[in-house]
Order: C-alpha cells, then sequence, then structure tokens
C-alpha cells in the first residue's frame, strides 16, 4: 500500500503505542505530583488555620498568654492557666501532626518557651 514495505507499519505502530505509552506515564506522574502538591498545600493551610487559633485564645487570654506578678497564685486563675495551656498544647499538638518543616517546629518552641518558666509558678501555695 503506497509503496512502503508492511513492516515499515509494523515499526511504525510499536513505536507508536511506545510513545503512547511514555506519554500516559508522564500524565501519571504530573498527576500524582499536583496531587501531592495539593495536599502539601491543605496541611499548611490547615496549620495556619490551627495556629490562627492559638493567636485568638491568646487574645481572648492575654492575662494567661503572658501571666505577669503573682496573678497564678490564685487558685482560680491557677486552673485558668492550666485550661488555657492544654489547649495551647493540644492546638501545637495538632500543627505537630499536620505539618513538620523547620518554621512551624522553630514557632511551636518560641510559644511554648513563653510558658516553660511559668509550670512552676502556676502551682497555688
Amino acid at each position: 500500500m503506497f509503496g512502503v514495505d508492511p513492516t515499515t507499519w509494523g515499526v511504525a505502530a510499536n513505536v507508536a503505542t511506545v510513545l503512547g505509552f511514555a506519554a500516559a506515564a508522564i500524565a501519571a506522574v504530573g498527576t500524582l505530583w499536583q496531587i501531592s502538591s495539593a495536599r502539601a498545600v491543605q496541611r499548611e493551610v490547615s496549620a495556619k488555620q490551627v495556629c490562627a487559633g492559638v493567636l485568638r485564645l491568646a487574645f481572648d487570654h492575654p492575662e494567661y498568654a503572658e501571666p505577669a506578678g503573682d496573678i497564678l497564685k490564685d487558685l482560680a486563675h491557677a486552673k485558668r492557666y492550666a485550661w488555657f495551656v492544654s489547649n495551647i498544647l493540644n492546638l501545637l499538638e495538632e500543627i505537630l501532626l499536620t505539618v513538620r518543616g523547620p518554621q512551624w517546629q522553630a514557632l511551636i518552641r518560641l510559644l511554648l518557651s513563653y510558658h516553660s518558666t511559668r509550670r512552676n509558678s502556676a502551682r497555688p501555695n
């Protein structure tokens, strides 16, 4: 047909099959990369929302975000402070379970440092 050797058509068909397979493989890799990227973005958004919750809690309760003086010597304040820190720890744990970047770990260390010096002073007399 058209003056072409029949084996040439067979070779062309094989080349087309290989090219089709390669294109499908490239598309599959691209799709997997998009899915992975979308998940990473979603995890980052979730961590930022949780971080906003931490900040909201601190703004709503500034007396416990940075306790001043002897406020924690009072039993009622010490109980509320324990509740506050417990909520902060739960939120920070949620961030750690969601993302693992060094910037998030640095943020968590910073937020924990505000309360690490207070852990013994929160006990009422």
